[in-house]
């Protein structure tokens, strides 16, 4: 009887460990397959980028179309620009301004031994490396294109509920965990407030990413040749 049950016991392990297996080789293929969308600006971006991108969303086990909302959003795929309000009303020069397809920070890119001014002047296929390496710890929980977004402004809330606020016009209060007030990241992020209600939650930031990603779907994939790169 315990031979039997032993046994048994064995059996169902070997069928779980299969069957996890076929569901993480089903994912596997999912993303390699999945085809890049036609998002509005992504006829600016090279081969090269767009071959990448697909190796990318590979790599961090994640739909490429998720992070190609995020990029949208951010830089409209250009490597090159920086935040406008932040060169606009703080550094003509851009320097302390957030730069690139998926604005990075300038204290990130500190850490990675670059300035804005040297991200900025990278190719965009090239650029994809920073990007890769910005949502490595996420990577496997970028689900959706809102979370994907949020993994990029504020990563410490992304488990949070949609209704969360992350700003709010006028109020010099700290976003708990941080050391920015809720006005600050209101007036700098204000685009997210589009039912101009004075107030940022998650779920505005997750909108922009899910609304892009839904028009580009709406397109259509976008050419993909990697045998010319």
């Amino acid at each position: 009887m315990i031979t039997f049950f032993r046994r048994s016991w064995h059996h169902g392990v070997d069928a779980f460990r299969r069957l996890m297996h076929e569901v993480a080789r089903r994912t596997e293929e999912a993303h390699m397959t999945e085809p890049l969308l036609q998002f509005r600006d992504i006829g600016r971006t090279s081969m090269a980028f767009r071959c990448k991108l697909l190796d990318v969303g590979e790599r961090l086990e994640t739909n490429p179309n998720f992070i190609a909302a995020v990029m949208q959003n951010e830089s409209g795929f250009d490597p090159s620009v920086y935040n406008i309000w932040c060169k606009r009303h703080s550094d003509p020069t851009g320097q302390r301004c957030a730069v690139g397809l998926i604005q990075f920070m300038p204290f990130v890119l500190a850490k990675w031994g670059l300035t804005p001014a040297e991200a900025a002047a990278m190719p965009d296929h090239v650029q994809l490396d920073l990007v890769e390496r910005f949502y490595a710890p996420h990577k496997g929980r970028l689900t959706s294109p809102g979370r994907a977004y949020m993994a990029t402004f504020l990563p410490a809330f992304m488990g949070e509920d949609p209704s969360f606020v992350l700003g709010r016009e006028g109020d010099e209060s700290k976003l708990p965990g941080t050391s920015l007030s809720y006005a600050a990241i209101y007036t700098q992020n204000s685009g997210f407030d589009t039912d101009g209600d004075g107030i940022i939650r998650i779920s505005d930031v997750t909108a922009k990413a899910e609304n892009s990603s839904a028009a580009a779907q709406s397109r259509g994939p976008v050419e993909v040749d990697c045998s010319r790169v």
